[in-house]
């Protein structure tokens, strides 16, 4: 007589452990981690796998550069209206586009010193002294390319400043070493150029003090979007005036027309309001732009001690 064994209990099965971020530690509910953002794809991939997520940037950044950049010069009112309405999926970030725009101008004012040191035209720093028989002043001439007569007129006319000791000193020793200071004052120019978007975002603030409908938000949006324009308007001109005998300033005067219509369009203000809010606009814009420039000298003249 056999006796029955009784039948073993099967074993559970054990559940494979569920995935966690590796940034922050959090269970994964899918491909992208609910607490962070972070994607659940593998730390270690393949060229391929990069080059694929490289296309995909590039091809994403030029179909919201196509939808974005018509509206921002031809409908900038329309692309900031949509951006504050919630339509911001197909727009490049507004913050984006502007530190885009900023590495823009100083590549293109880069370029274009190039350009004029080739033939042979007056340079961004450059030197106008006068001739001893006439008192007229001569062509410029680069810092670097200073003559020792030249470079010893020079510091003649620095000590004839009435400014204090230590500024004479900073400019001698700027006068010694023209490509230092030149590079310190490019260097401080991109540090100080982003002090231009709080600047707008105050002015547009005190233009509207009476406007309860518009927020601080709101004035940071068209200002990243306004000085997008214009830090492209100013860079196009730079590439113009390579060009001899172009009329590139011309092209600034698109500017203010550019800027009455972001103006009137976003805020809804009648013509004669829109046409008053521009000019107080610009005014202090020119004031806080020269204002930059002359902090970033200042800073460029320190480095010099």
């Amino acid at each position: 007589m056999f006796v029955r064994q009784p039948a073993m209990a099967t074993p559970p099965r054990r559940r494979a452990p569920q995935p966690v971020c590796a940034n922050c530690g959090e269970r994964l509910r899918g491909p992208w981690c609910h607490a962070c953002g972070q994607h659940a794809a593998g730390l270690h991939r393949s060229v391929t796998q990069v080059a694929i997520e490289w296309a995909q940037g590039v091809i994403n950044f030029d179909q919201r550069a196509r939808a974005t950049l018509p509206d921002l010069v031809f409908r900038p009112a329309r692309l900031t209206n949509a951006y504050l309405e919630g339509r911001r999926a197909p727009q490049m970030p507004p913050l984006r586009m502007f530190l885009v725009v900023v590495v823009m101008v100083f590549a293109t004012g880069s370029l274009a010193d190039v350009a004029r040191k080739q033939r042979h035209a007056t340079p961004m720093f450059s030197y106008v002294g006068l001739t001893p028989a006439t008192g007229l002043g001569r062509p410029g001439v680069a810092f670097a390319a200073l003559s020792p007569a030249q470079r010893a007129e020079l510091h003649g006319q620095i000590d004839g400043f009435q400014t204090s000791a230590w500024i004479k000193a900073r400019l001698h020793r700027a006068a010694d070493r023209p490509k230092a200071y030149a590079e310190a004052f490019t260097r401080w120019s991109r540090q100080f150029a982003f002090m231009l978007l709080p600047i707008a975002c105050g002015l547009l603030s005190l233009i509207f003090v009476r406007r309860r409908d518009v927020t601080v938000y709101d004035h940071l949006v068209f200002a990243m979007h306004s000085l997008s324009f214009q830090g492209a308007l100013l860079a196009l001109t730079e590439l113009v005036a390579i060009i001899q005998s172009a009329p590139a300033l011309l092209i600034l005067g698109a500017g203010p027309v550019h800027l009455y219509a972001h103006l009137r369009g976003v805020y809804r203000t009648s013509v004669i309001g829109t046409l008053a809010r521009l000019v107080v606009l610009s005014l202090g814009a020119a004031v806080a732009f020269l204002a930059l420039i002359l902090a970033a000298l200042s800073a460029g003249l320190a480095e010099m001690g």
